[in-house]
């Protein structure tokens, strides 16, 4: 394999790697926003930009449990 394939195979990787990351974080901001419409009715757009500017994963997780355990909207808010 020449560095060029090589080179081209590790972007590739990358990409996919990516792909994945963005998904996995779209998959996340919609359960959040699908479990705080369950709970608590529409979902106000403030709520769905804040979400929209998180990147991490595992606190998108956290914020799925805190929209179905909020007694409100506003309590789950003030995790955000």
């Amino acid at each position: 394999m020449t560095l060029a394939d090589r080179l081209r195979e590790e972007g590739k990787l990358e990409g996919k790697q990516e792909g994945l990351s963005e998904g996995q974080l779209r998959a996340f901001r919609t359960a959040v926003l699908r479990a705080v419409e369950i709970r608590h009715g529409a979902c106000p757009d403030g709520i769905r930009e804040a979400l929209e500017s998180i990147d991490d994963p595992a606190r998108l997780e956290r914020l799925i449990e805190s929209a179905f355990r909020s007694e409100s909207l506003e309590a789950f808010a003030q995790n955000l």
